[in-house]
């Protein structure tokens, strides 16, 4: 099971609009929740509980300001991330929003032309940190530096 999914507004062209109690009680491995402007009803213990009504450590719920999913987050102690706010950073390659050597070694192996996610073209306006237009050393330590400030 993933640990983080997102709800779809909309199933079949209806919109989603609801999500009932206990929804995801049994989904104890969930650890992260995107939720759509679409859903105006949460239902009690639906995010974030484990099946014996235990809150989920770290549950976090990305969703909009002012939405079903901000008072929920908050009514019931959890992380509320703003998805408005949260548009990864150029050098944020695995998109996680935080800057970690974890970035630095995707970086590293699209400079040695080994990649599971893409080619360096792909990734040229994200690894490109000095915007010359080319990936070179000059972008790797600027990574580096990037980290350490982190």
């Amino acid at each position: 099971m993933s640990t983080e999914i997102e709800i779809s507004s909309e199933i079949e062209r209806y919109p989603v609009t609801t999500i009932g109690d206990s929804a995801f009680k049994f989904c104890s491995g969930l650890t992260s929740i995107t939720i759509p402007k679409s859903v105006t009803s949460i239902g009690k213990k639906s995010l974030g509980y484990t099946d014996d009504d235990k809150k989920i450590d770290g549950f976090k719920i990305h969703g909009y300001l002012n939405s079903s999913a901000e008072s929920y987050a908050k009514g019931n102690g959890f992380e509320f991330i703003n998805i408005e706010e949260t548009t990864p950073q150029a050098w944020d390659l695995d998109q996680d929003y935080n800057i970690t050597i974890k970035d630095f070694v995707v970086m590293k192996k699209l400079a040695l032309g080994i990649s599971e996610v893409g080619t360096v073209e792909d990734y040229l306006s994200l690894v490109d940190l000095n915007q010359d237009g080319k990936f070179t050393s000059v972008d790797l330590v600027l990574m580096i530096n990037k980290i350490l400030e982190a």
